[in-house]
């Protein structure tokens, strides 16, 4: 029997790694790293794996800052030897965001896999457990090579840069629009029928800039824009209307902006 292959566990908390607590009538951070791999049957079997605490918070608690520090993190156990690949455990409603970032940042050929749960450990039929188990085994395998970071849940495997979380309860709330998932992870294997394709990697040594974002909407001004750059942002991205349309009344308010070297 072959040597089992190396993997680490990052978890940064999430519904995941959360219980229900009676006195707040809600979700809490309860839940160690440690916990959670002990909570996988036969996680011990698929790979050497090593638990690595981040942070344990809801992912709306996520900010670009603490998903570059992750990236650094990750990145630097990845150079580690025998170290296979990553899996990141996480919150469903900012993991998009934060495989993105992970991805745009990450040039290493061995894979980043990140999880979450839509029900917590706590509640009947959790799905966190299953979701680890898939992730460890795709971050082992030797077909996860080379496809850069990857979303994985409900034994679906998604490329970071396609993902959207499409429903606030039901689990079987992600996919890839459009271009469809990259693989799924079976019973006895990993199976990739895609590569994705136009990813984009960056080495800044660190985040500098602040960026904001202003949504299009039915009767919006100038002000969100005016607001944006008087609290000293560097640049704004605009997301407008079908392919970009904005009110006329916002043009001004961006030639403003713009002249001004945002």
């Amino acid at each position: 029997m072959s040597e089992k292959k190396k993997v680490i566990v990052f978890t940064t908390g999430g519904t995941i790694a959360m219980k229900f607590d009676p006195k707040v009538n809600g979700l809490v951070p309860a839940v160690s790293g440690a916990d959670l791999a002990a909570a996988v049957p036969g996680l011990d079997k698929l790979a050497d794996v090593e638990v690595r605490e981040f942070s344990n918070h809801a992912s709306c608690a996520m900010t670009p800052q603490k998903m570059f520090q992750l990236s650094q993190m990750i990145e630097e156990a990845l150079k580690e030897e025998g170290v296979a690949g990553a899996v990141v455990t996480h919150g469903t409603d900012t993991v998009e965001e934060t495989a993105y970032m992970l991805d745009i940042l990450h040039k290493s050929e061995k894979p980043i896999v990140l999880t979450a749960a839509m029900r917590g450990a706590g509640d009947t039929s959790p799905d966190g457990p299953a979701n680890i188990y898939c992730a460890v085994k795709t971050a082992a395998s030797e077909e996860a090579k080379g496809k850069g970071v990857m979303v994985l849940l409900n034994e679906i495997i998604h490329a970071a840069g396609q993902v959207r979380k499409t429903h606030s309860a039901n689990p079987d709330t992600f996919a890839s629009p459009w271009w469809g998932p990259i693989g799924y992870c079976d019973v006895d294997r990993v199976v990739f029928r895609r590569t994705p394709l136009d990813r984009h990697t960056y080495s800044p040594k660190e985040l500098t800039a602040r960026v904001d974002i202003v949504t299009g909407q039915t009767g919006i001004g100038r002000d969100y824009i005016d607001f944006a750059v008087a609290q000293g942002c560097k640049g704004i991205v605009l997301e407008g209307f079908g392919r970009g349309n904005l009110p006329a009344i916002v043009e001004p308010a961006i030639k403003d902006a713009t002249d001004k070297g945002v």
